[in-house]
């Protein structure tokens, strides 16, 4: 079926010319926006309910940054001194090896 101007009767580029690609560019933007802030949403409350289970289970106790980082750094003096025990342990022949840890 053509119309008048030569163009099928159910092509909307025809009649509306411009109009019709503004408006295809506009609905796709407006589909994948929506999308991206449903999936934040859905995120967000994921990560709400973690943090909730994890405070109830005692996972922060730790209040600050730097009480986690002198947890640590006594950690890896503890286990300085256990590796030089290990090594004198094993004697003299095997220490070379033992120590490059």
């Amino acid at each position: 079926m053509q119309s008048s101007q030569g163009c099928p009767i159910f092509n909307v580029a025809c009649d509306a010319g411009g109009k019709a690609i503004i408006s295809a560019i506009y609905c796709i933007s407006f589909i994948f926006g929506v999308n991206f802030i449903m999936l934040n949403l859905v995120i967000a409350v994921i990560i709400d309910q973690f943090v909730e289970s994890a405070g109830r289970e005692g996972l922060f106790l730790d209040n600050t940054l730097f009480e986690i980082l002198h947890k640590k750094m006594l950690l890896d003096r503890f286990l300085k001194r256990l590796r030089t025990k290990v090594c004198i342990a094993l004697g003299s022949d095997k220490s070379a090896q033992c120590c490059s840890w």
